[in-house]
């Protein structure tokens, strides 16, 4: 039986992520902040642990990670147009989270840790993946914006050494 954390778990996709590893016999803990999340989301599942927090907050990252071993990253804020009305919580949120969970994840020595990648991502623009290439025990990733857009695998990969793998990829046609 394996120790899962979902971050981000008390939203839509995160809880239906613990709602699977439960039904599978896992151990699931939740941290979520509830800005978006829902708490009731979760209230069928009483056999999951919750944590209420703020990921951007170190202490809460590591409490969150403590005696896991696979993270599915879930949390964020997403909305470009909340990204560009509030551009400073955004970032607390998205990138200063992420940033702890890695750090965190690393420094418990987590085994594996999966994120979710959304078109929120991109500030502003779209993004094209023009290529995805195993490197190590991780990914590198050129994209049409650069490394600003890879920059989480980057950060896992190289300073965190931890091997991560992109939930899902926003790939956009010139057409769309």
């Amino acid at each position: 039986m394996a120790h899962y954390l979902v971050t981000g778990g008390a939203g839509f996709i995160g809880s239906h992520l613990a709602e699977a590893l439960v039904r599978r016999g896992d151990t699931v803990r939740v941290v979520d902040s509830l800005v978006t999340g829902k708490r009731q989301n979760l209230a069928h599942l009483p056999k999951v642990e919750f944590l209420h927090g703020d990921l951007a907050d170190a202490d809460v990252a590591r409490e969150a990670v403590r005696n896991i071993d696979y993270v599915l990253h879930q949390a964020a804020i997403p909305s470009v147009p909340r990204s560009v009305e509030d551009p400073v919580t955004s970032n607390r949120a998205n990138i200063d989270g992420t940033l702890n969970v890695l750090v965190a994840a690393r420094d418990a020595k987590v085994k594996r840790l999966v994120y979710a990648a959304s078109s929120s991502a991109p500030v502003l623009t779209d993004t094209t993946v023009q290529s995805v290439e195993r490197s190590g025990n991780g990914f590198h990733v050129a994209t049409d914006r650069g490394a600003w857009s890879a920059s989480s695998v980057v950060v896992a990969t190289g300073y965190c050494d931890l091997p991560v793998v992109p939930a899902a990829t926003n790939v956009h046609s010139q057409a769309e």
